[in-house]
């Protein structure tokens, strides 16, 4: 008896070894997609998510591409350590992914076989009737397997959801990283044209303000009216003002950049001191070294 309870032990470790052996190399060509697969689909078969958020992935790395210093910040996946530039959105989302994943398995080992096993030894030491001791030892070896027949379907409907919910999870956050790049996106354009704005501004003021000189002098040499100085002096208070209001603007933008890269807000004349792209100068020519009139 002893040695047959040998041969069901080796027969029943066989078992668990190669179960276990199967089951984990298929979790680990699961695992070679790398968050672009579901698992358990219908009828086992693995779901790729490629097909389905490939579109968007190339729209994220066409805006990745017109600006990559700012956009790659922000649309970036979060680290291992909870870092990432998205934000709270990105991290809820990828926090949101892995929790489907993770049910998707769960559902998923519930199609797979169970099995168990067990052994155990005692030693007993009892007097007999004469008086003497005798010592007693006992084994024990068993072995258990189930396996869920699924007639109705109950299981495979229950993979496929969670193959369907991991699934939207992952498209979630392919809609979230669009959505913020398109955000990014649009708030560096706004803030590429504020500072030409602000900077042909103070030009413009420059210029002005030569003018107003020289018609100060044409009307000091009584060649100019007081409406001409009184114009000269509208346009250059007028385009003063614009110049604060350009500025707060761009402040602005800055700010809410910043923030959306999950960055410290900068001063706001950081937005003044910028590189912007340039823009074709236009030749200015000196008031000053016109001939008088």
């Amino acid at each position: 008896p002893r040695h047959q309870v040998l041969q069901v032990f080796q027969v029943s470790l066989r078992l668990l070894v190669f179960l276990r052996l199967g089951h984990r190399g298929v979790r680990r060509r699961h695992r070679l997609l790398e968050h672009r697969r579901v698992l358990l689909p219908p009828r086992g078969r693995p779901l790729l998510l490629a097909h389905h958020i490939g579109h968007r992935g190339r729209r994220a790395r066409y805006l990745l591409r017109l600006q990559p210093q700012t956009l790659a910040g922000v649309v970036e996946p979060p680290d291992a350590a909870g870092g990432g530039g998205g934000g709270v959105g990105l991290l809820s989302g990828a926090a949101r992914l892995r929790q489907a994943q993770a049910l998707a398995e769960s559902a998923g080992a519930q199609r797979l076989p169970t099995v168990g096993v067990g052994a155990n030894a005692s030693r007993q030491r009892a007097p007999n009737d004469l008086g003497q001791f005798n010592n007693f030892s006992s084994y024990g070896v068993n072995a258990t397997a189930r396996w869920e027949v699924d007639l109705w379907g109950r299981a495979s409907a229950n993979a496929q959801a969670a193959g369907y919910d991991a699934q939207g999870a992952a498209l979630d956050r392919e809609a979230a990283q669009l959505s913020l790049a398109g955000t990014a996106l649009n708030l560096q354009a706004q803030l590429i044209g504020l500072g030409h704005r602000l900077r042909l501004a103070k030009e413009a003021l420059l210029v002005q303000n030569q003018l107003l000189d020289l018609v100060k002098a044409r009307v000091g040499a009584g060649r100019g009216t007081a409406v001409d100085q009184a114009r000269a002096e509208a346009l250059v208070a007028q385009t003063s003002a614009s110049v604060p209001a350009l500025r707060n603007a761009a402040c602005l933008t800055r700010l809410q950049l910043d923030l959306l890269r999950g960055q410290p807000p900068a001063d706001c004349d950081k937005a003044d001191s910028d590189p912007l792209p340039a823009l074709p100068q236009p030749r200015l020519v000196s008031l000053g070294t016109l001939p008088n009139p």
